[in-house]
């Protein structure tokens, strides 16, 4: 609302404050307004590193923009080391939750990876869409 000036005054410090307080609190859509927001440099100072950090909040809770975004910067070198393992499988993360574009850019990347990369993304994504292996993971928090 603060940010786009919804029924209130288009005022962007309020709106950092409450998607901090938001995405303190695990909401995704905050998480990924704040990457956004250090991004693009709105009522804050570009900051590609906190970008990366948002995004990746968010994309581990399976917000599929936030999924599609983090692969995309890390497939570039943006706001953190170029990774393309990784960012093909969050790329692969997000077109497995219909996210338009994900499935083409993860593709190319995917292009780019050795056979071994290729293996282990393989693997990396069997782990992440097994339903025992996220039992196991929410039993050992």
């Amino acid at each position: 609302m603060y940010e786009k000036g919804m029924d209130l005054p288009k005022d962007p410090e309020m709106a950092l404050y409450w998607y901090r307080q938001s995405a303190a609190q695990g909401y995704t859509d905050a998480q990924l307004a704040l990457a956004i927001l250090f991004a693009n440099g709105q009522g804050v100072k570009v900051d590609l590193a906190q970008a990366h950090t948002w995004f990746h909040k968010a994309a581990e809770a399976g917000n599929s923009n936030a999924q599609f975004n983090l692969g995309t910067y890390m497939a570039h070198g943006i706001g953190t080391a170029k990774d393309l393992p990784s960012a093909a499988f969050w790329l692969s993360r997000a077109a497995l939750q219909g996210k338009a574009g994900a499935a083409a850019n993860r593709d190319y990347v995917v292009n780019l990876l050795s056979p071994q990369e290729r293996d282990e993304l393989e693997r990396r994504l069997k782990t992440a869409t097994n339903p025992q292996h996220q039992d196991k993971q929410a039993t050992i928090r």
